[in-house]
């Protein structure tokens, strides 16, 4: 299994498989009041009332905690 960690999306395949097999999405949001944490396109859905954070920008990781969420 290879896992591409981009900064804009996960992108999930098997070796060998020339096309992904799954893309999520590679940012997380914290509902501020709850600390509920959600991620991907859950987390897009409710991107008007989270505080968004990317976990990698440009090609850099900039929290370790939202990339092991």
């Amino acid at each position: 299994m290879i896992i591409d960690n981009g900064s804009s999306a996960y992108k999930v395949k098997f070796a060998g498989d020339q096309i992904s097999s799954h893309i999520l999405n590679s940012f997380v949001a914290i509902k501020i009041k709850t600390n509920d944490i959600y991620i991907s396109n859950e987390a897009y859905l409710k991107a008007d009332t989270l505080n968004i954070n990317y976990a990698i920008k440009h090609h850099i990781i900039q929290n370790w905690e939202d990339i092991q969420e």
